[in-house]
């Protein structure tokens, strides 16, 4: 690979690395007070569900209250999540006495199952951000609350739940205007013939950057060969064939929003741009009687222009996710005109955030 073949891979690896640098670090102090209408309630059993724990009946507390309704989480657990993952709270009832269960949301499945006499009741949620005081208030009408947050409903201002993912996917590349292309050849060239390939394997990688419902994209994408294949008469004999191949590759880098479909399923609507090149090797064979003349050339092509796109995302578990993914982009410069209609399926892996967003 030459070095103008490396430029998108190693562009976008060193973008994965800027992204990276993003995350942010949490302390290692989490503190839940839990009142009863503001009166401490101690003793009362806590349960975390975080970093793959499973719940079972078998499943020990991890932890009581004191008498001041205090309890602080462990750094085993901490260090299992990370900063601006959402935590919901359910108080259930264990063995005829409430209990206090923590999980990450869209973990819902893992709470104990309702009986006749008891349902399961969601308090509200908090952020598991570091040095924070979250206070549960179980009385009727009661919720859940924050240090400097307020009562949580949303993503506080200033805490939006951020997220980063990497990962890459492979399909095809519908190369779009060439039927213009070849009409006007045989415009120009009567009882010529234009043949081409009009699909070709595409592959790409990079990452996304989700803050809320807004989600940026890097990516860099590459395509086999794209080849055309020209043939006109020459007079009084003999004929002139010119053979094209094509191999695109480039960088989209784009914005965009999420709106959910379902717990595990969203849409994305991007748009942004894209920069690209075409390396292009050209070989021209005329033939004359018993004479053949054949000459090659190349030639790299670079552009710049916009790229419109969608993606559907299905969380698979809390770290991956599937991708179906259409892109849009325009490319013409110096006898390229090509519309590249792309779709591909892909994998996304989740470095940090909340699961599978």
């Amino acid at each position: 690979m030459n070095k103008s073949r490396k430029l998108p891979w190693m562009a976008a690896v060193a973008m994965s690395l800027i992204f990276a640098w993003l995350a942010s670090a949490q302390e290692k102090t989490i503190t839940l007070v839990v009142n009863n209408a503001n009166q401490p309630s101690g003793g009362v059993p806590l349960y975390v569900l975080a970093g793959g724990r499973k719940f079972s009946q078998s499943t020990p507390p991890t932890g009581t209250t004191d008498n001041t309704g205090k309890f602080v989480f462990p750094p085993g657990v901490l260090s299992s999540n990370k900063a601006h993952l959402q935590m919901e709270v359910y108080e259930v009832c264990m063995n005829g006495q409430k209990a206090i269960f923590v999980l990450p949301k869209g973990s819902e499945d893992q709470l104990p199952k309702d009986t006749e006499d008891c349902k399961k009741r969601r308090i509200g949620g908090f952020y598991w951000d570091g040095g924070s005081t979250v206070t549960v208030d179980l009385a009727s009408g009661g919720g859940v609350t924050q240090t400097g947050e307020g009562q949580i409903t949303g993503p506080p201002l200033g805490k939006l739940p951020i997220s980063m993912q990497v990962g890459g996917g492979v399909g095809f590349k519908n190369f779009g205007g060439t039927s213009g292309e070849r009409a006007a050849f045989l415009r120009t060239f009567p009882g010529a013939t234009f043949n081409t390939s009009a699909n070709n394997f595409a592959g790409d990688v990079g990452t996304s950057l989700n803050v809320g419902p807004v989600v940026f994209d890097f990516n860099a994408w590459r395509t086999t060969e794209n080849n055309s294949h020209r043939s006109f008469p020459l007079q009084p004999g003999g004929t002139d064939t010119a053979d094209f191949a094509r191999q695109l590759q480039g960088i989209t880098v784009t914005g965009g929003g999420k709106i959910p479909l379902g717990p595990k399923a969203s849409f994305i609507v991007r748009g942004g741009l894209n920069s690209w090149r075409a390396n292009i090797h050209i070989t021209e064979t005329e033939t004359n009687g018993t004479t053949t003349t054949t000459v090659t050339s190349s030639k790299d092509v670079d552009g710049r222009g916009w790229t419109v796109g969608g993606a559907l995302q299905v969380d698979m578990s809390r770290r991956w996710s599937v991708v179906v993914r259409y892109d849009y982009l325009p490319m013409s410069n110096a006898g390229v005109n090509i519309h590249l209609h792309e779709g591909s399926v892909g994998l996304m892996f989740r470095l940090f955030g909340p699961p599978g967003k």
